[in-house]
């Protein structure tokens, strides 16, 4: 699929990647993205057929950083 913007070792977008932890989220209903370009929805879609991951503690992770 269309992998627009920098991609991770896995080879799927940060972006993807950002939305894979938000969905992973409980009471999470929605998630805005923007949606400027088709190869933008395409790639904002294929977030919901990766793994989820532990996403609380990913999140954590990130506020503990100085």
């Amino acid at each position: 699929g269309a992998r627009p913007g920098r991609s991770s070792p896995s080879g799927d977008s940060l972006s993807r990647l950002a939305l894979n932890v938000l969905l992973g989220l409980e009471g999470l209903s929605c998630i805005l993205v923007g949606m400027r370009r088709a190869a933008y929805v395409e790639d904002a879609l294929g977030a919901v057929d990766l793994e989820r991951v532990p996403s609380v503690e990913i999140l954590r992770t990130f506020a503990d950083q100085p």
